[in-house]
This record gives C-alpha cells, structure tokens and sequence, in this order.
C-alpha cells in the first residue's frame, strides 16, 4: 500500500531551500531508502548477566522494534521495486551486499525476505547467469552447518519457493484442500445445490405435513412440485397450469448477489435452480488483459538488436511499430532510457539504430528532439540509478547533431531545460567537446549556429566573467570563442 502510495507521489515537486528550489520526492525517497539500508542499524545482544525481569524484557522489546524496522526497511525496497520506482541493478547490489557475509545471519535472514518478494519479477528481467549466482549460493547456505538450522531452513524455503515457481506453499495447498472439498462433495452427493435440482420424488410423503399452498395433490398421494423441471403433457388428467413466479436471474458478475433477495425469492430460486443455472459454456469470458504498450514492444527488438547486431531487421520492427507519429518521441525516450545503463557497444548500436531511423524517413527530428525533452525532464531521477546518465544523455543529443536528426538550435532552445537537470553546465561541456573532438571547425561553426550562451546554463550565483573563464578552460572550450 506504502509503494503504491509512492508510486503516485513519485513525480511531485517539492520545495526547497537552495538555488534550484525544487526536489522530486522520488529523489528524497530513494536517499532516504539507501541511506536506511546501507547504515544497518546493528540489533542489540541479551547479555546473560542481565537478570533483571523488568530490563532483559525491555531489550527484548528494544530487539524486536529495530528487528522490525529493518525487516520492514528492506522489504519496502522490494516492495518499490515492484512498483519500477528502483532499477533492478540497484536491487542486485543490495542482495550481493546481503550475501558478503555468510556468517551474518540478520543480513541473511533480509536476503531471504527480499529475494523472497522480488524474485519472480527479477527473474523475468535478469540474465540467466545473474540467477544462477544466486542459486548457487543459496544452495551453499543452506547447506552450511555453521549457521543455525532456522536461517537454513529460510534458504531451503527460497530453493522450494524457486523450484514451485515463486507459489508460496502455503497457497498452493490452500488451493489444494478446496479441490479435494469440491471432488468429495460431487462424490457423496452432498451438495445442496445438487440435491435441490434433483427431480427424484420421495415414495412417502411425510405424514401430517402441510402442503404448501404450490403444491398439487396427484394420484397416490405423492406431491409434486407446481414449478418443477418435468415437460408436463396437456393431455395428462392430471395436469393443471400452475401459477407463474418471477424468474430470478443471476448475473455473471457477482455469484453472491442473489443473497440480496427476499425469503421468497430465494425459494423460488431454489425451485428454478435446476433450470436457471448457467452451464459452464454460458459463462462469459473473462476480460482480456490489455495490450502491451509500445514500449513493452519495443524492449524484446532492443534486445535481440543487441545480441544479433542485424540493424536492418531492427529498423523494419520499430518503424513498423510506430505507424502513429504521436508514439515516435515516445519511443525514443524509452530507447534512451532502455540503455543508460548498459555498456558503450551497446550505446553505439542505438546511436546507429536513431541515424538509419531519420535516414529512412521514419522517424522526424522534431520528434527526436521532443523525445531527448522528456528525457532531459527525466535526468534528475536517471540519476539515482545510473550517476553517469546524464554523460549518455549529453552524448546522444551531440550525435544526433553531427548526424543532423536533431536540429543546431537545439541546445539554444532547450538551455533553460537543460539547466533544470541540475547538471546542465556538464551537459553542455560535454556537447561541445563531442564537437570539438569531431573537428574544431565544426565545433565553432555549431558553437555560432546555436546561439548558446554558456551563462544560461549556470546557477545564479555563478553567473559572472570569472566563472565562466574557468568553465571554459577546465573543459578546454576557449577555441569556441
């Protein structure tokens, strides 16, 4: 509920006292998360020299708080992982920190408490080699003596817990007991409902039972429902008509709705049961789940783009992904953001991928341009889980001018943007010295094209000749002037 909570305060701004004035809440939330983890409040050790009642109870009670509140610390982690609020990079490295120490059992017992919680969703996005550490050391543990036999029988659990699936046991024995309940029930014929839709007449009628005012005496005294699922034939002399009753119609979406009704109706609903109720072929489908997005599309391209390296394919896949231009900066934000924290092939594989996009005419550099917006709007978070992304982002924005699929004036433009990244002097350095690496010729005629001001890109306080003599020549930008 607290993750959830999170996740839709994640993208408010909160003031602050400071130059810019403003924080992400998700940025203090994750400060705050990390700092919780990595300070591991050490839990206390009853002394056996302690003999006081009234103390050894209050340690006790002092244990089981900090116990809890680390407990609770790191699940919540997962818990915002879950709600893609934390990388699953960040995640690897909180459970290898877990598992430096084989001899410390609270850092054992929370590796078993988050693997526990985020394992099936970690699974489904990790590498196999990435899973089979943990398989391997969580069958070492397990194994090892020297830790008492409850932190073993956790990891024994986790083995067990893998082995079904991520099902805890617990669930699938639940669900177990209600089948054997069902399949003894249709066995002894106990069910009500079964009995009640029978049209089997008893040979005796009880005697000096009253007859229900719907029911008709027949020959042999044996009574027969009024309203009951026998085709009765006109001819019969022994047949009569009798009295309508309102149908009760049970809907599909609430099985338990019928409950809502009257005594009587609840008897006619037993009297109609055995005609009213839906076969299994009736029952409406249930909703299909929704459609992958875009972006859940584009992942499984990147991927394969990645591994097999085939350009072309990759290029066919997205343009033909992208047939509504209103998703094309869309899918480059999440192309940008798919590989900040992967290695520089990788980064260079993209760059290529974005060059033939615009080549090809598929994508527009209007487009490009709104889609490294959104992602600029994004560095202050990006850089919680990868501290260098705004390096890639920089890198991005200046191939993408060389290459000419996004616009000189862009960084004029979007100065006042990329200053709010809160890492916009750096940003900008890196752009141009992109340039000048390329050729100083075409750095200094971009440098003209754009109409960049460096001042634009610093902090009040730093906006003066003095400062921006020394920007310039720590990052070797005085050939631009």
């Amino acid at each position: 509920m607290y993750a959830d909570l999170c996740r839709k305060l994640a993208e408010r701004k909160l003031q602050a006292a400071g130059a810019d004035g403003v924080v992400y809440f998700r940025n203090q939330l994750l400060n705050r998360c990390q700092q919780e983890f990595q300070k591991k409040e050490s839990i206390p050790v009853i002394d056996s020299s302690i003999t006081d009642p009234n103390e050894r109870s209050e340690l006790e009670l002092r244990i089981s708080k900090v116990r809890g509140r680390i407990i609770g610390n790191t699940t919540f982690i997962g818990e915002l992982f879950k709600q893609s609020m934390i990388k699953d990079s960040i995640l690897h490295e909180c459970l290898h920190s877990l598992l430096k120490d084989s001899t410390n059992e609270v850092e054992l017992e929370l590796f078993c408490k988050l693997f526990a919680s985020i394992g099936a969703p970690l699974e489904k996005i990790s590498t196999n080699q990435k899973m089979d550490f943990y398989t391997r050391e969580i069958q070492k543990i397990s194994l090892n003596d020297k830790i008492s036999s409850r932190i073993r029988f956790m990891f024994q659990g986790l083995i067990e817990l893998k082995a079904n699936k991520w099902i805890p046991r617990r669930a699938g024995e639940a669900t177990k007991t209600i089948k054997k309940g069902v399949s003894e029930t249709e066995k002894n014929g106990s069910s009500s409902l079964l009995s009640k839709s029978s049209n089997t007449i008893p040979d005796k009628p009880i005697k000096n039972s009253p007859v229900p005012d719907d029911w008709k005496e027949v020959a042999r005294g044996k009574p027969l429902r009024g309203n009951n699922n026998r085709k009765a034939n006109k001819n019969d002399r022994f047949y009569k008509a009798a009295p309508s009753k309102p149908s009760v119609k049970y809907s599909s979406s609430n099985a338990f709705s019928v409950l809502s009704n009257s005594k009587k109706g609840l008897q006619e609903s037993d009297d109609q049961i055995g005609s009213n109720t839906q076969s299994p072929k009736d029952i409406p489908d249930a909703p299909s789940l929704s459609p992958p997005t875009p972006e859940e599309k584009v992942k499984p391209i990147l991927d394969e783009l990645l591994s097999t390296s085939e350009l072309e394919e990759a290029v066919e896949l997205i343009t033909d992904l992208g047939r509504e231009p209103k998703l094309h900066s869309k899918i480059i934000e999440y192309v940008v953001t798919y590989s900040l924290d992967k290695k520089d092939n990788a980064r260079d594989m993209i760059k290529k991928l974005f060059k033939e996009l615009k080549n090809k005419g598929s994508f527009q550099h209007q487009e490009f341009e709104l889609g490294f917006e959104h992602v600029l709007s994004a560095v202050p978070e990006l850089l919680m889980d990868v501290p260098i992304a705004w390096k890639h982002v920089a890198d991005y924005i200046s191939c993408g001018i060389l290459d000419q699929y996004v616009s000189t004036k862009y960084l004029g433009e979007k100065a006042k943007q990329i200053f709010n990244t809160r890492v916009g002097e750096n940003i900008i350095a890196r752009i141009f010295e992109s340039f000048i690496k390329e050729e100083e010729s075409i750095a200094k005629k971009l440098f003209s094209e754009s109409n960049v001001n460096f001042l634009d890109f610093f902090k009040t306080e730093n906006k003066n000749q003095e400062y921006l003599d020394k920007f310039l020549e720590v990052n070797k930008l005085k050939v631009l002037l």
